[in-house]
């Protein structure tokens, strides 16, 4: 990790002493193109391969882990995170080479169950460069964890997110951060991802007051197994939080902003009869709590139904972040 001066004589040197390889994680090393972990993994039996943040890779490095680890590979990572230069980001990440060589003459990937390939999210313009290869998401039938955050255009390729529910039916938590679309109908392919239990569209662009109108009446209440959701930086109302916890029975978390946000829903939800218990997050500053939309708000908080929770320090467990990016 941050080894700028690691090139591939060093990593083969490295890789020479290994003898029983599981897992490789390589952050922040512009000197690696992916050479010497070609010539040194091909007899060890990888579980857990990343890349973060490592903007040289060779595409033949993603076709070696497919065609050489696909028996054993459970973790794949080719990602962006947290750079320390910003404005070194947006190059292209290997993923989202169209032209892979890995035909359905490939193995599968089975095991493989952890895919991350989200971009920084920074306001530096990214020239599109096209989604995730579908034809690399097509080995990985058996996918739970998918994060496209900030590499996710649905307004270029609509169709996008109907290729994936069929080609990786058993996601249980997608990250779809930062999404560009047109129209919200765009996520309604979301629909057929029947173990989903997280989801993440926080900053999509654009989500309109519309659009989160017709997400939480024509989408969520068909995401039976959905127990998170993420609406930060969002155009998200009373309205809208409403309609979620009422359309969404299985929905146990719901996080988002309160700057549009007077604590209407808590009196609506007075009205209806719901078992499950659920938890509207949010995390408020000073700035926030001395508004006068905020005071209208907290005057409400106490009169919450027992089955509703309104949290505003909410904060996501730094372990659980931990985990999903190591």
């Amino acid at each position: 990790k941050d080894a700028e001066v690691l090139n591939e004589k060093t990593l083969s040197d490295i890789l020479k002493k290994a003898k029983k390889l599981e897992r490789l994680h390589i952050e922040c090393c512009d000197l690696i193109y992916g050479t010497s972990l070609i010539r040194h993994l091909k007899d060890h039996g990888m579980t857990s391969i990343s890349f973060c943040n490592c903007k040289n890779l060779n595409v033949d490095m993603l076709e070696f882990i497919v065609k050489n680890h696909h028996n054993t590979l459970e973790y794949l990572g080719v990602y962006e995170h947290l750079p320390r230069k910003p404005w070194e980001c947006g190059y292209n990440l290997i993923t989202n080479y169209n032209d892979l060589a890995i035909g359905s003459i490939s193995p599968k990937l089975s095991k493989v169950e952890t895919l991350l390939a989200m971009r920084y999210d920074c306001e530096i313009p990214i020239r599109f460069q096209g989604n995730v290869s579908l034809s690399l998401l097509q080995m990985m039938p058996n996918l739970k964890v998918l994060d496209l955050s900030y590499n996710c255009d649905l307004v270029k390729e609509p169709m996008f997110l109907r290729s994936i529910a069929a080609m990786c039916p058993l996601i249980e938590d997608l990250r779809l951060s930062g999404a560009k679309i047109r129209k919200i109908m765009s996520l309604s392919p979301l629909k057929n991802l029947f173990f989903m239990k997280r989801l993440s569209l926080e900053g999509v662009c654009p989500i309109s007051t519309i659009g989160l109108d017709q997400f939480a009446s024509e989408i969520a209440p068909f995401l039976k197994a959905l127990e998170y959701i993420n609406l930060e930086d969002t155009e998200i109302s009373d309205i809208h939080i409403f309609k979620l916890i009422n359309n969404c029975t299985s929905l146990s978390v719901i996080e988002c902003d309160i700057d549009n946000v007077d604590g209407s829903f808590i009196d609506k939800c007075s009205s209806i009869n719901r078992i499950k218990p659920i938890t509207v997050a949010t995390f408020t500053t000073k700035e926030d709590e001395d508004s006068a939309l905020y005071q209208s708000f907290k005057e409400k908080l106490d009169r919450s139904p027992k089955f509703l929770k309104v949290d505003t320090k909410y904060a996501s467990d730094p372990g659980l972040v931990r985990a999903w990016y190591n």
